[in-house]
């Protein structure tokens, strides 16, 4: 049965614009094809966004190679994975990993799979930028002693994070525009880093990426009123006005809130139990 709703899921998907006329957000082939790192950076490169010097393999001494160059590499995945230590009751997880000349490349882990190995850029700083319809919303992040992260996810909500709203130039902007036509998609949350030198690189676009920890650290950017007016009036060029004002803090302060925050809690409680 489980098959059976999947397939049928697949043909929904299928018709896309010609089941409804309707604002997908995003289109589901679309979606799934910018998942892709690879299309992503082709993309990218083809609207004029810079990204740092790479290669795609599985071969030590290509990677040694591009450590040779650069002096430090970072190794990303295609795609972020978790394993279960049963015998410890642990969970793992393939992160960013930096490497250099000091950093052991053995070639039978590295021969198992493809990664991405790009040079570090030495960062002044990184940018987020949250595209939802017509509207882009940049912040800068850094770390509060100075500095960037290596990767600063992990540590998005500590306080040891600062993010703060920033502007971007136009041809910048402009070439985040036409990467979001090129993918075909409405929505994303697009990582870059900025050099000591001024140069920005582009790193990825997430179509499905987090995006209201943002409003939840800068609360002067109202990601959740735009993309409640954009699904409200169902097309990208939408107005704010499309809804009353609502914010994350007063979402997260209400009734509503509360009562998913405990079903959810349920439902772990009930998962930690039965396993």
């Amino acid at each position: 049965m489980a098959q059976q709703w999947s397939l049928f899921q697949k043909n929904i998907f299928d018709l896309g614009d010609g089941l409804i006329d309707t604002l997908w957000v995003n289109r589901p082939h679309a979606a799934l094809a910018a998942e892709s790192k690879l299309l992503q950076l082709q993309q990218a490169q083809s609207v004029g966004l810079a990204f740092p010097d790479m290669v795609v393999t599985n071969r030590a001494e290509d990677v040694a190679q591009l450590i040779r160059r650069w002096g430090r590499v970072v190794y990303k995945s295609f795609y972020p994975h978790t394993w279960h230590n049963a015998s410890l009751d642990t969970y793992h997880s393939v992160g960013v990993v930096l490497l250099d000349a000091n950093s052991d490349l053995p070639e039978t882990s590295i021969a198992m799979c493809p990664g991405i190995f790009q040079r570090y850029i030495e960062k002044k700083a990184e940018i987020r930028v949250t595209v939802i319809g017509n509207r882009m919303y940049a912040i800068e992040i850094l770390k509060r002693d100075g500095g960037a992260f290596l990767d600063w996810r992990n540590s998005a909500m500590d306080d040891v994070t600062i993010m703060k709203p920033c502007q971007l130039d136009d041809a910048l902007a402009q070439k985040i525009r036409a990467l979001m036509g090129r993918l075909g998609i409405v929505f994303g949350c697009i990582d870059l880093v900025v050099g000591h030198d001024g140069n920005v690189f582009f790193l990825e676009v997430n179509q499905a990426g987090q995006f209201l920890f943002v409003e939840d650290k800068v609360s002067e950017m109202p990601l959740l009123q735009s993309m409640a007016a954009m699904l409200i009036e169902g097309r990208c060029d939408y107005s704010m006005d499309a809804c009353k004002p609502i914010r994350l803090s007063d979402y997260m302060a209400s009734d509503t809130y509360k009562q998913v925050a405990q079903l959810l809690e349920n439902a772990s409680a009930s998962v930690t139990i039965e396993r």
